[in-house]
């Protein structure tokens, strides 16, 4: 048998540079689009990048109209929602403008547009039957790598639990990379979105299923980070930071779709459950994690201390590794993220919900280097305390 098996998915057209979204036009003809629907956020229609996007459309010939309704991480009320403001129209292209909720979102809704239901039909692993309405992604935030995953994050409000599609078909046909999309993110949003990238990108190296085309991925995605994520955060407006940041968002996005994500994601959804952003959840949680699974992946994270500068003087693989981890710690450490649980409100009480969780996560525990269950998550929370 093979030693590694993985899918390759990914969209069939990708734009990348300053000004990329002035292709917007071109790319919606080459799928055929005549009636654009955008759905986005209220932060995105105020700083113009709407009204840019729709710009381009309407010069390239199509009709467009304009849903905003994600406010927060998305829905099954949200979806809902959109899905039946849309019925009046018949799209047939979708748009999504704006961060990980955003794109999660339309995909779920492109889904529904083509093959009805619910969201609850869909939940789960393969079980979308085909591709929903064509769609281009253009990502504000540079961290969730939605753009290029066959993944959908939604919040099921009957139980409160995040859920997940998990289907080829709900990669984008197209993506637009513009670091000028992504300029009017404050210092906080910046680090958070860089953090959930770094995250992606870490977890997908040393994950099990990683392979050769996701360590070679990821590695890249943690070079850019690395060199670039304390300059945007210091100064929005430097494109070259931006562009490497939105570039290694994209990049751990086709990592994780090709090798996964594993107990920090895991232990990210216990906290998500008491309304801790996804990207925040990661930036606290990865260096802990990581630590703990240091001694199951070390030749993985010594390579990494070398794509970062921190391995010269390393006696040992060992040590490398050590170094790799104590980068990340202090990379997070500089950040304008939160770094204890207490400063999101969260206490011991909070603890053993959080764990139960975690633990309901076997398909990222299943991938986690190093063998986590109820005692382990456990320690990692209290060591946030």
């Amino acid at each position: 048998m093979a030693e590694s098996l993985f899918a390759l998915n990914g969209p069939s057209l990708v734009v990348f540079g300053d000004g990329a979204l002035g292709d917007i036009g071109a790319l919606a003809r080459k799928l055929s689009g005549t009636r654009a629907l955008i759905i986005t956020d209220p932060n995105v229609v105020r700083n113009g990048t709407v009204q840019e996007a729709t710009r381009r459309l309407e010069e390239a010939g199509l009709t467009v109209r304009c849903w905003d309704g994600v406010v927060e991480e998305p829905s099954t009320a949200m979806v809902a929602a959109c899905r039946e403001w849309a019925r009046q129209e018949r799209f047939d292209l979708l748009l999504a403008l704006g961060g990980g909720s955003v794109m999660d979102l339309a995909k779920v809704v492109g889904v529904l547009m083509s093959h009805g239901g619910t969201v609850y039909d869909y939940f789960g692993p393969d079980l979308v039957p085909g591709r929903g309405l064509p769609t281009i992604m253009v990502p504000t935030t540079a961290g969730t790598g939605a753009e290029t995953t066959p993944n959908a994050i939604i919040r099921d409000e009957q139980d409160g639990a995040k859920k997940a599609l998990v289907s080829r078909h709900l990669v984008p046909d197209a993506v637009v990379l513009d670091p000028r999309t992504t300029v009017s993110l404050p210092p906080t949003v910046t680090a958070a979105t860089g953090l959930d990238a770094l995250t992606h990108s870490v977890e997908s190296l040393v994950g099990r299923r990683a392979n050769p085309l996701s360590d070679g991925v990821a590695l890249e995605s943690i070079r850019l980070i690395f060199g670039a994520l304390d300059r945007a955060v210091q100064d929005g407006r430097d494109l070259p930071a931006r562009s490497d940041l939105l570039m290694a968002s994209f990049l751990g996005g086709v990592a994780l779709s090709v090798a996964g994500t594993a107990s920090v994601h895991a232990l990210a959804y216990g906290l998500g459950t008491f309304g801790v952003a996804h990207g925040v959840a990661n930036g606290l949680l990865l260096p802990v994690t990581l630590e703990f699974n240091a001694p199951a992946c070390e030749a993985k994270l010594a390579r990494m201390a070398e794509m970062i500068g921190a391995a010269a003087g390393a006696g040992s693989p060992g040590e490398a590794a050590a170094r790799a981890v104590q980068a990340i710690a202090a990379l997070v450490a500089r950040l304008p993220v939160p770094h204890r649980l207490a400063e999101l409100g969260l206490n011991a009480d909070h603890l053993p919900h959080a764990v139960e969780v975690a633990l309901s996560n076997a398909r990222l525990l299943d991938n986690s280097p190093r063998e986590i269950g109820r005692s382990e998550a456990m320690a990692v929370y209290r060591r946030l305390l």
